[in-house]
């Protein structure tokens, strides 16, 4: 049986050219569902990635319009949200998610 505090935070997360936004989010330590949605005009995708560059959630492609989750496992620590399609993040679409109690 779940209880309220096994339930997964929610980040609402929007894309468009080229933005991700917000820009800085704070979450608590554990379990995080991104919703994620395109408001731009074009595809993008969504990726969580800690201090070293390894990616920790991804979501491929989300179509203009288009709304797509992705939960996590997030330790304490600091964190890039980003759009990884080639020359998205250079053009700004990047953020910070930093995680801590």
């Amino acid at each position: 049986m779940a209880t309220a505090a096994s339930k997964p935070q929610v980040i609402e997360i929007s894309l468009k050219e080229f933005d991700i936004l917000p820009r800085e989010v704070l979450a608590k330590p554990g379990a995080v569902t991104f919703v994620v949605k395109n408001v731009g005009a074009i595809e993008h995708d969504f990726v969580v990635e800690d201090a070293n560059g390894k990616a920790v959630a991804r979501i491929a492609v989300i179509s203009p319009g288009k709304q797509e989750d992705v939960q996590a496992v997030l330790r304490p620590g600091l964190y890039t949200t980003l759009c990884s399609l080639p020359g998205h993040k250079d053009a700004g679409m990047k953020g910070l998610l930093k995680v801590q109690d």
